[in-house]
Order: structure tokens, then C-alpha cells, then sequence
């Protein structure tokens, strides 16, 4: 197996560390990832790594498969597997972690975007990758947050409270907080589980 290419998919970082997670297979791909440009042989991981030599052709195979190590030489049919020259692979790794990391923060809200430019300045101020970072204590300044807030719900609708508790989620961990503040503030009213938008701005 030859090193994959930039359209190949991405293998699932969940996959690649529960490869790892194996003590013996992370001392094998350690000791690969420090071997010489032009490779390693399984006899001289297996002295680095301190595993039995069967066991780093095992994992040398399994890393090759999740795109982790690539095999530079192969001896012909009917000599040792084990002299064999191995690679690492660590980019491969790299760019799940990092495929994995653009994948979550699309999952977030997105940075507040508002025309008026003091209201923008504002937001930024209180919001990091989408997410209210803390609740002003200035009352001026907390209005304009609850506002924007207020937004993400829509006029004349009517939302149960784990809908509501949902879509606050999404900016911070205590929603149960900014539940409260938008109806003591008047911008949700609340009757017997359900709430419904009563105030904020129509476009910010």
C-alpha cells in the first residue's frame, strides 16, 4: 500500500485511536515515527519497541490499513515478512484530528453577524466560535446579548421547553440561565411549558 492521496478519504480519528490505544501498537508506531527516512524492518521496531517481532508484523499490517505506515520495500514471496523497510505515516493522523476539528466547529453557531456596527463590536466582545463566552453584568450591555439571543426564535411560534432549552444549548452550557433571563427581560413569555417570543428586535 503506497501513502494515500489527497482525495482519499480521511480515515475516522475514532478508528485511529482505537488502534493506538493498544500500548504495544502506540510503542510500534512510536518507534516507527522515529526511525531513519528510509525505514525500519520489523526486527529493529520490535528491539525499540520492546515487542515480540510476530507482534510489530501484525501491527505494522494494521497500521498500514488504517493509512497510518506504508511498506517501502517488499521481499519476494517465501522470505521473512520481517525485513521488510516500514514507514510511518503520521500526516495521516494529522489530518483526521484536524478533518475532525473543522467538522465540529461547522456545528456551531456562527459568529454573531449584525449590520449596525457598535451592536457587531458588542457581540464579539461576549462570543468566542459562535458561543457566549459570559452574560454582561452591565444591564445595557446584557440587553443587546438577550436580544441577539431572541433572534434564534421565531415570531408567533410557540416552542416547548426542551426546544427551547436546545436551541440555548447551542450558545451555552447553562440554558437553564438564559431561559430565565429572556423571559424575566420580556423577550420569551411562559405559560404551562410553553414559550413563545414577545420581544427583541425584528432584525438586529
Amino acid at each position: 500500500m503506497t501513502a494515500r492521496g489527497k482525495d482519499e478519504q480521511i480515515p475516522d480519528p475514532r478508528r485511529l485511536i482505537a488502534l493506538l490505544a493498544d500500548p504495544g501498537r502506540l510503542r510500534v508506531f512510536a518507534a516507527l515515527v522515529l526511525a531513519p527516512k528510509q525505514g525500519a524492518r520489523a526486527q529493529d521496531l520490535a528491539k525499540s519497541a520492546n515487542v515480540p517481532v510476530r507482534d510489530v508484523i501484525k501491527t505494522l499490517i494494521r497500521l498500514n490499513e488504517a493509512g497510518l505506515a506504508v511498506r517501502l520495500t517488499e521481499q519476494p514471496d517465501g522470505l521473512d515478512a520481517s525485513d521488510d523497510r516500514w514507514r510511518a505515516l503520521p500526516e495521516t493522523l494529522r489530518a483526521a484530528t484536524e478533518a475532525n476539528t473543522r467538522q465540529a466547529d461547522s456545528a456551531l453557531p456562527p459568529e454573531p453577524v449584525v449590520q449596525d456596527p457598535g451592536t457587531a463590536s458588542l457581540l464579539r466582545g461576549f462570543f468566542a466560535r459562535g458561543r457566549l463566552t459570559h452574560v454582561p453584568a452591565a444591564h445595557a450591555k446584557r440587553m443587546v446579548v438577550l436580544d441577539y439571543l431572541a433572534q434564534s426564535f421565531e415570531p408567533g411560534v410557540h416552542y416547548e421547553e426542551a426546544k427551547v432549552n436546545r436551541i440555548l444549548g447551542n450558545f451555552h452550557d447553562d440554558y437553564a440561565a438564559l431561559r430565565r433571563y429572556l423571559v424575566d427581560a420580556g423577550f420569551l413569555s411562559r405559560s404551562e411549558n410553553m414559550y413563545w417570543r414577545t420581544g427583541g428586535s425584528v432584525g438586529l
